[in-house]
């Protein structure tokens, strides 16, 4: 299983076109992650690290559930 984390700096900021850049990225590369499997998290990129929903996917990747997470870059 994959995971997708995306990052938005304030609440007001719209996560849509990030999460669309990653699902084209996924489909390019033929990789699907399913919709209980993203994470959009409202954090500092300085602070990302300590964002609880950063820390979901984190423990899923250590616990062995999850292989990947992708981000947009």
């Amino acid at each position: 299983m994959d995971a997708a984390f995306i990052r938005k700096s304030g609440k007001e900021q719209d996560e849509g076109g990030q999460i669309a850049n990653v699902q084209s990225m996924l489909k390019d590369i033929g990789a699907q992650v399913a919709a209980e499997y993203w994470f959009v998290g409202t954090v500092s990129r300085r602070k990302v690290r300590a964002n609880a929903e950063f820390i979901r996917p984190m423990e899923l990747v250590g616990a062995d559930r999850v292989g990947t997470v992708y981000v947009e870059s």
